[in-house]
């Protein structure tokens, strides 16, 4: 990635974007999934819930409507983040064009230049 303003370049401040987005969807997935399986285990447990249990399980569901709209946002910002990086051309580096040598060069034409 180069340093200069071209309109190709990634945005330096993307990278702790996609990072940060990254590790909250990873991280709301796994909390989504433990809900669910323990939901799962509720069903199929063969003693009925308490009035407490269902008590408890109304009190949760604003949020799991909120942990899955924060699941979504990060995942779509994760995905504006990999498309940004995606359609940016990068410079390859090679030294070997630098020191006007071809890629096969031996060490010593290497030392040499």
């Amino acid at each position: 990635m180069t340093s200069s303003g071209s309109e190709d370049s990634v945005p330096m401040y993307l990278m702790p974007i996609a990072a940060i987005s990254g590790m909250f969807t990873l991280y709301y997935s796994l909390i989504l999934v433990g809900r669910a399986m323990g939901f799962v285990r509720s069903k199929l447990s063969s003693s009925p819930p308490s009035s407490r249990t269902a008590l408890k399980q109304n009190k949760e569901r604003p949020s799991v409507v909120l942990q899955i709209v924060k699941l979504i946002v990060a995942t779509l910002i994760y995905a504006y983040v990999v498309a940004r990086v995606e359609e940016a051309n990068f410079e390859v580096f090679d030294p070997y064009e630098i020191l006007g040598l071809d890629s096969g060069a031996e060490l010593a034409v290497v030392k040499k230049a």
